[in-house]
């Protein structure tokens, strides 16, 4: 560990630059098992080791202590690593191809056999001492995009500011929940919060999508809180007297939509329980010619 500092060290103070190396500098002090493969494609750096002390371990470990240096115009940013990534290959993933940067890249695996392993791919914590106050953020992702302006989903040329995966691998099976919001030692005073002036058209972008397969909104809540919901038409007369089950589109329990019939052109909102259904008639709807 301390060649490994005194190595990083000299880098940071003679801002050395590797142009080419033909080996890897490795500092092993256990078996690589995680990725064989990635270990082998080191081109600078690897490290190795087993945490089997029955103790917190860290393979390494940075800490930094920002301290006042004066009033500033501007802004400054201070931290610890940074890592920078410039793509200058092109790629057409839609014709197979695929060329992928990613400055940072976090891989974590529960292996071995075991059932009721705890992992954590990434984790990044804030925190405020007791005594201290101030602007707090957990975790911020920025898009700077100096390229087309694209509205568009599942193109080449998309902007997204985070996507949630499951399975990257042949066999994985389904994931239980993209996201979760989740109460520690405290909890939160809201959810999750959009801001209308972060949204292109401040009325009419969708804050919350359901898409369809077609990438269209299914059902969506917009900026100005219109809510947009699932539509129905029906095939049939509607007889709230007489109804026939027959002529309502499935329904699953504690569903509401709006339904409209094509052959009155009375419109509904419909609630179903599990049992029963609830229509509620609206005022005629008038479709245009």
């Amino acid at each position: 560990m301390r060649r490994l500092l005194a190595i990083l060290a000299v880098c940071v103070f003679c801002s050395c630059i590797v142009q080419a190396q033909t080996a890897p500098l490795i500092l092993d002090q256990g078996t690589p098992v995680a990725d064989p493969d990635s270990w082998q494609k080191a081109t600078l750096i690897r490290l190795g080791s087993q945490l089997s002390a029955l103790q917190n371990q860290f393979q390494v470990v940075l800490q930094s202590m920002s301290n006042s240096t004066g009033n500033v115009k501007g802004g400054i940013m201070k931290g610890n690593i940074i890592a920078q990534f410039v793509q200058t290959e092109d790629t057409d993933w839609v014709a197979g191809s695929s060329k992928l940067a990613v400055p940072m890249i976090s891989y974590g695996a529960i292996g071995g056999g075991i059932q009721h392993g705890q992992l954590w791919g990434f984790n990044t914590m804030a925190s405020i001492w007791p005594g201290s106050d101030g602007w707090l953020m957990g975790a911020e992702i920025d898009v700077d995009n100096n390229g087309s302006d694209q509205p568009g989903i599942g193109l080449q040329n998309s902007k997204y500011g985070m996507s949630l995966v499951c399975g990257q691998g042949a066999g994985s099976k389904p994931c239980t929940s993209a996201m979760t919001v989740n109460q520690g030692t405290s909890t939160w005073h809201a959810g999750i919060q959009v801001w209308p002036g972060a949204l292109t058209d401040p009325v009419n972008s969708p804050a919350f999508a359901m898409l369809d397969s077609n990438g269209a909104n299914h059902a969506a809540i917009l900026g100005d809180g219109t809510v947009i919901g699932r539509f129905v038409w029906g095939d049939g007369i509607i007889n709230t007297a007489t109804l026939d089950p027959k002529l309502l589109p499935t329904m699953r329990p504690n569903e509401f939509f709006y339904w409209g019939d094509r052959s009155t052109g009375q419109s509904y909102f419909a609630f179903f329980d599990g049992q029963g259904y609830a229509l509620i008639p609206t005022v005629k709807y008038i479709k245009p010619n």
